[in-house]
Formats: C-alpha cells, sequence, structure tokens
C-alpha cells in the first residue's frame, strides 16, 4: 500500500488518532486481573493493529512503538516427565530471545512485560539463581512500568525467594498464581535508581514497585475434601517461615502503596496470613479485595458439577463471609499502626458493608463497598470497645 493513497490522504492526527484507538490501553495481564488465572492472560487486542502495521513501511514505523508496548511471553515446559504431569524444567528459549529487543534498543518502548509459566514448570535450585539473575538483568535493562509473572505457587515463591508451603497442594489442585507488579512513573527512571552491584536474589528486588496484584485463583476444591478447613492453602502469603514476608517487605518493598488482592472463596486462616502481610507494609495505603468469581467471569463454577464436587455450598459462603471478618478485624485492631486509608471490596454478591460495619469503627462507607478512615490518628479508639463486643 502506498501512503500517498488511501488511509495516507487522512491528516496526521487522524492517523495518530486511529493508531491510539487500535493499541490496548492496558496489558491483558491487567484486564485479566479479576479472573481466574490461566494462558488467557497473554490474548491481546493488537489484531487489528498488526494488521494496519503490515499495509506500508510508514505505518509500520508509526504502529512499532505501541504494537510492543506490553509484551508477553510464554514459557514452555520441557521433560520427559511433563506429559504425566510431574514437574518440568521450563524451556527459557523465549526468555533469551529477549536480548534482541535490548540488542535493537527496544526496551524503552516495552511499558509492560508478562512472562507466563504452564503449571508442570519448576526450576532446580541449580538453575533458579541463574534464572533470577538473568530475569533480573532483562528487567533492569527494559525497565517496564509493569512487570507481571504467572506459574504455579512454588515457582513464583521461588523467584520471590520465599518457601511456598505445598503440604496440601493436592487438596486445590495443580493450577497458575499472578504477581503483577507496577512502579510509579517518576520511579521508573532507570536515573533515580540506584544500580545493582550483586545479582537480585527475588524478583521484588528489581525495582521500586508501589503497586502488587496478587491472583490466586479459585479454593473451591479444597471444600470437597475432609476436614476442609485445616488445610493450608498453596499460596506465596502462606510460607514455611512466617517472617519470610516481613523481611522480604521490609527490605525490598518499601515504597508498596497499593495491594489488590483476589482469592476465590478463601479460607479463613488463610486470609489471617493475608492480613499478616498487610501489617508488614509501612506505607501501604490503599487495599483491594475480591473472595467472589468476578461479575464478569467466564462461566459460573458454582454450577460447574466438576468443581464443586462434594463441597457444600452453605459452607463455602460461610468461609468466604468468614473471611472478611478476621480480616476487618485485623485491620481495626492494629489501626493504630496501619497507614491504611482505603479498602474497596469488589464482590458485590455478599452484604460486605454490613458485615464489615460493626467491626471498622473508626471507617466511614464512602459508597457501596468502599471504606475510608476518619480516625487520622487512633487516640480515640482506646476508648472504643473491642469489635467482638456486643
Amino acid at each position: 500500500m502506498d501512503i500517498h493513497s488511501g488511509l495516507g490522504r487522512l491528516p496526521a492526527e487522524l492517523i495518530r488518532q486511529i493508531i491510539g484507538d487500535l493499541a490496548e490501553e492496558e496489558p491483558s495481564s491487567r484486564r485479566e486481573l479479576t479472573q481466574e488465572p490461566s494462558v488467557h492472560v497473554l490474548h491481546n487486542d493488537t489484531k487489528g493493529l498488526k494488521n494496519l502495521s503490515l499495509t506500508c513501511r510508514t505505518l509500520r514505523f508509526l504502529t512499532f512503538k505501541p504494537l510492543f508496548r506490553y509484551l508477553r511471553v510464554g514459557i514452555k515446559a520441557f521433560s520427559a516427565d511433563a506429559t504425566l504431569g510431574k514437574s518440568a524444567e521450563p524451556n527459557l528459549e523465549p526468555l533469551r530471545n529477549l536480548s534482541r529487543f535490548i540488542e535493537h534498543e527496544l526496551s524503552d518502548k516495552i511499558l509492560g512485560l508478562a512472562i507466563f509459566f504452564p503449571v508442570q514448570c519448576s526450576l532446580g535450585q541449580h538453575h533458579l539463581a541463574d534464572f533470577v539473575s538473568k530475569l533480573g538483568d532483562f528487567v533492569l535493562e527494559m525497565n517496564p512500568e509493569i512487570f507481571t509473572l504467572i506459574g504455579p505457587p512454588k515457582l513464583l515463591g521461588d523467584m520471590m525467594d520465599l518457601t511456598v508451603d505445598e503440604t496440601d497442594e493436592w487438596a486445590f489442585g495443580r493450577k497458575v498464581h499472578v504477581i503483577s507488579m507496577r512502579q510509579a512513573s517518576e520511579l521508573a527512571d532507570a536515573a533515580t535508581i540506584s544500580k545493582q552491584t550483586t545479582p537480585p536474589t527475588s524478583i521484588a528486588h528489581l525495582r521500586p514497585w508501589h503497586d502488587v496484584s496478587i491472583n490466586e485463583g479459585s479454593c473451591l476444591s479444597a471444600y470437597s475434601t475432609y476436614e476442609y478447613h485445616t488445610k493450608t492453602t498453596p499460596s506465596i502469603l502462606h510460607t514455611h517461615s512466617g517472617w519470610q514476608w516481613s523481611r522480604l517487605l521490609a527490605a525490598t518493598l518499601p515504597f508498596l502503596r497499593h495491594l489488590d488482592y483476589v482469592s476465590i472463596f478463601p479460607l479463613p486462616d488463610h486470609i489471617g496470613e493475608l492480613g499478616n502481610v498487610i501489617l508488614s507494609c509501612p506505607r501501604l495505603a490503599t487495599l483491594s479485595t475480591q473472595f467472589t468469581p468476578a461479575h464478569n467471569a467466564r462461566g459460573n463454577i458454582l454450577e460447574d458439577r466438576a468443581r464443586v464436587g462434594k463441597a457444600n455450598i452453605s459452607d463455602v459462603w460461610m468461609e468466604t463471609m468468614a473471611s472478611y471478618r478476621v480480616l476487618a478485624k485485623q485491620i481495626w485492631t492494629y489501626g493504630h499502626i496501619l497507614p491504611l486509608l482505603k479498602w474497596t471490596c469488589r464482590d458485590k454478591k455478599i452484604e460486605f458493608d454490613d458485615l464489615v460495619r460493626p467491626i471498622l469503627r473508626g471507617w466511614e462507607m464512602r459508597e457501596l463497598c468502599v471504606w475510608e478512615r476518619v480516625w487520622k490518628n487512633f487516640a480515640d479508639a482506646e476508648s472504643s470497645t473491642s469489635p467482638d463486643s456486643p
């Protein structure tokens, strides 16, 4: 196609508007954060933009930056045991190909980087340090505003220098979790960040992440097991050593201001671990939670007999309500040392406001499922009764 005919006759401002309309406003790895984690995070909406880029050199040049704004990399497992459902070493060749972007000075065009590991993937101890070091080099060079990892909880834990407790993984099913980290644009300037002199041992070390989103998928399958309430959720929040998160957050996430957490039908004990994480964040100002399927979820898991199994649906809802009470009590009890100012709940299917209203004294509902702290200091809290009081 000749740029001087057809589309090329349009004013430059209109061409830029068309390209902007075809480009992704945010990566699918962020749009899919309210859904159960799956390979869908690698899907994008740039087909129209790709087709436009193939029409001529000029449009290829104009569409190049928005085309590679959000980069997605799918890692495949390879091993003789992979087909048997056992753990397999990941094929890291796609990651190595990222060096092409660095070599051709394309890294400044990448705003988001998402890497997907299938559920069979695991990193042997001899590969872990080397992998985290290489991944760190890529991220430091590209300096993406958004960095997302999708993979089995143990693998994510290994990359964050955490030892995930997999004792009861069988009860929850093998699945992938998501951790997505964003750095503030003013902090994304590499010139403002001191160069690291030692290889990172955790992906949390790489950048001053101020916004972290965690999606742990559904816990529904655990409700079909005997004494489900005693099961330990495989999660980067629930490690063999609880002190690990406090150490990690204090040392590597001092910029963290917002936490978004998704766990569908969680167990209250696990949400207690989430509360402990919140207590370890010295600057955390806002919290968003989701404990039920998104309103636009792909299918209703409670109508899927295979997934419900032997679970008692009334137990599922009872534990979900109890989870919110546990978290609300932790926030109220330790409010005098928490910087938290705002809590948003995306669960419109439950009476969240009625659940937390008797507990969150010193907080006010600003709108449906949005609560803000009104006590700037907690001097008044000393004279307030406990949320457990009648």
